[in-house]
Formats: structure tokens, sequence, C-alpha cells
């Protein structure tokens, strides 16, 4: 799981666009950010 600081990072680096940090954050506030296997893949994906 990404902490915030990690997100940050990654959003200054440009590795996690708009889109995406609005996905992470949606999912963090309706508690399903653990659960969504997509949203983890797509993370991944970006910050690799």
């Amino acid at each position: 799981m990404l902490n915030k600081e990690n997100v940050s990072y990654h959003v200054a680096a440009g590795k996690i666009n708009k889109d995406l940090l609005h996905r992470i954050m949606a999912a963090i506030m309706d508690g399903t950010y653990a659960t969504d296997e997509e949203l983890k893949l797509d993370i991944y994906s970006a910050i690799r």
C-alpha cells in the first residue's frame, strides 16, 4: 500500500497522473483501496 509520502513523491516525479491520483483518493475515501486489484495494478504500472 502506498503511503502519503510515496504518493506525493510519485506525483511530483510525474509517474502518477491526475486521473490515477483521483482514483487513488476516491478509493481511499470510499474504503475500496485495499481490495481494488485493478487500481493496484495501475499504480504498479505507473511507478515501476
